[in-house]
């Protein structure tokens, strides 16, 4: 048996286009509400769905393992809608990570599971380093949302009650990303490479948003720092030879930025796309391309001068 569940509150402009998305499963859908006072659950209720209304918690991990049921279960927030892959869902027997669409990033998180728990009171995750990548399953999200409330607020009580947990170091800098907050980005970025043993995917996702900020900021040197210690990690990895590319580039250095570019586009071809590092399609393909065609125009024109 195959379980849904979709958190609301107040997402009476989206909740129709998602729950349409998913007529093709064969699945209970439960609604687990927030405290809507819109006309979500109004709309929900043209829909075989079952709503279920969430205690005040601040722990979202808590509420996602309250709804999951025995069997299969599968997740997808307001105002995201299920592409493709409602057939493959309906015949999934295990844990299985798919690919999320969000803008111009393609992340590849675990929205299908059995038995495993959720971790972490917010930002809810799925931790199974077993389960497979389905690539053929697609959501795409279609307006940005964020169902949290007191976002702060719960970092720092969990913060305050696991000073020295990597997790929430991690998730506290990017919610400081989230707010272009870029000092206290960095800040807490330094304090979770300060107190990490090892280099893994969580590790040089921070390390690679460290490099941008970096060259953002002009602070070139560290910029290339952050960068390299990616690539040493993940050679194959096309947008950080793409940003390498851009680092040269803001010093002027065309052709070895050139080089750099079309790295990027050589690996982009030879990427692993299981791993699960996100994907921007911008500096995949795109960004290098333009780039390489911007320096060529830059010397014929020094050369006709």
């Amino acid at each position: 048996m195959l379980t849904t569940q979709i958190l609301v509150k107040n997402n009476e402009e989206t909740i129709k286009e998602t729950l349409e998305s998913l007529i093709g499963l064969k699945s209970k859908i439960l609604i687990g509400n927030l405290g809507s006072t819109d006309k979500t659950l109004d709309i929900c209720k043209k829909y075989n769905v079952e709503i279920i209304d969430i205690d005040k918690k601040e722990d979202y991990s808590l509420i996602r393992n309250e709804l999951s049921k025995e069997g299969i279960n599968f997740f997808i927030n307001p105002g995201e809608v299920l592409v493709s892959g409602s057939e493959i869902i309906n015949s999934i027997e295990k844990t299985t990570k798919i690919y999320v669409f969000n803008n111009n990033t393609i992340s590849k998180e675990i929205r299908i599971w059995k038995e495993d728990e959720f971790i972490n009171p917010i930002y809810e995750t799925i931790i199974n380093k077993n389960c497979n990548l389905n690539s053929k399953i697609i959501i795409k999200s279609k307006l940005k949302f964020n169902y949290y409330e007191n976002e702060e607020h719960i970092l720092k009580s969990w913060l305050q009650k696991n000073p020295f947990n990597l997790d929430v170091i991690y998730y506290y800098s990017f919610y400081y990303l989230s707010k272009n907050d870029f000092k206290n980005f960095i800040f807490y970025s330094q304090k979770y490479f300060a107190k990490s043993k090892i280099i893994n995917e969580s590790y040089i996702n921070l390390k690679y948003y460290c490099a941008i900020i970096n060259l953002h900021q002009n602070k070139i040197k560290q910029s290339a720092e952050d960068i390299i210690t990616c690539l040493v990690y993940k050679p194959n990895n096309s947008e950080f030879w793409s940003l390498l590319g851009d680092i040269y580039y803001k010093q002027n250095k065309l052709e070895k930025s050139k080089s750099f570019y079309e790295n990027a586009l050589i690996m982009s071809e030879q990427r692993n796309l299981e791993d699960n590092l996100p994907i921007e399609l911008d500096k995949y393909k795109k960004h290098p391309k333009a780039m390489i065609e911007n320096i060529n125009n830059l010397n014929k024109n020094l050369n006709y001068f």
